[in-house]
């Protein structure tokens, strides 16, 4: 007779080995970046909507469309988003 476990062992094990393998997957994958509405990226920059409208249509800001949505990376994550210089 065999063991009646066995076969549940072998699973387990291929199942922990599965998930070792997603972790360090997980571990070595970039960081997402903070995506803001148009609205809160204008009030992040302090600028008004026109304005962000105006930098799209220039190609100074360009956004991340999804779902027929834009999204702006958040200024204020680090090396994300748009550099404002004042002229």
């Amino acid at each position: 007779m065999d063991n009646p476990f066995a076969e549940i062992l072998e699973r387990l094990s291929k199942q922990e080995q599965q998930q070792s393998e997603i972790l360090s997957l997980l571990k070595e994958a970039k960081p997402q970046k903070k995506l803001l509405t148009k609205h809160e990226y204008a009030k992040a920059v302090k600028k008004s909507i026109t304005t962000i409208d105006r930098w799209v249509s220039s190609g100074k800001l360009t956004p991340t469309i999804i779902a027929g949505c834009r999204y702006f990376e958040d200024p204020n994550a680090g090396s994300g988003g748009m550099v404002i210089s004042r002229n």
